[in-house]
């Protein structure tokens, strides 16, 4: 996950660089008049500082949640920037993600894998408990059925 936060981080960086969209410092004031509209995509994270607008931004695109708004009010050549960036980030990301998710998935199996015969003998054993607390109590009281101890033995391998 250090991997993934220091990957959102750069990605984030990427974005604060190329200013794609930042309007707020731009040279037109129509355009800075326009941001300040409640409409504008990103509104939300308006009084956060630009990095961490920019990492929340990387990070919801890295999760799936795609806000395509924000491409809409751009000019051709940031736009261009725009998708370029964003299919980087989606495809990097979804691989560092996809891969972290498999490599837990793998340690998951190996852990069960390595105790699945103690497991299977210990649900094994609760069924036979619970087959046996169904049963009638003077069945239960035949010693040979139902010994007081069960002795069992393996071979070691």
């Amino acid at each position: 996950m250090l991997f993934f936060t220091i990957l959102l981080w750069i990605l984030s960086l990427i974005f604060n660089v190329i200013e794609v969209g930042n309007y707020e410092g731009g040279h037109d004031p129509e355009l800075r008049e326009f941001v300040l509209d409640p409409g504008y995509p990103g509104v939300e994270f308006k009084f956060m500082p630009r990095w961490a607008r920019q990492f929340v931004k990387v990070l919801r695109i890295s999760l799936g949640d795609f806000d395509f708004s924000e491409s809409c009010y751009l000019n051709p050549f940031e736009n261009y920037i725009y998708w370029a960036v964003w299919i980087f980030i989606v495809m990097l990301t979804c691989i560092v993600f996809l891969n972290f998710i498999v490599a837990e998935v793998s340690a998951s199996y190996n852990k069960v894998n390595d105790c699945i015969k103690g497991l299977i003998e210990q649900e094994r054993a609760q069924l036979i408990k619970e087959s046996e607390d169904m049963m009638l109590q003077r069945w239960k009281d035949d010693p040979k059925k139902f010994p007081k101890y069960l002795i069992r033995r393996e071979i070691e391998e």
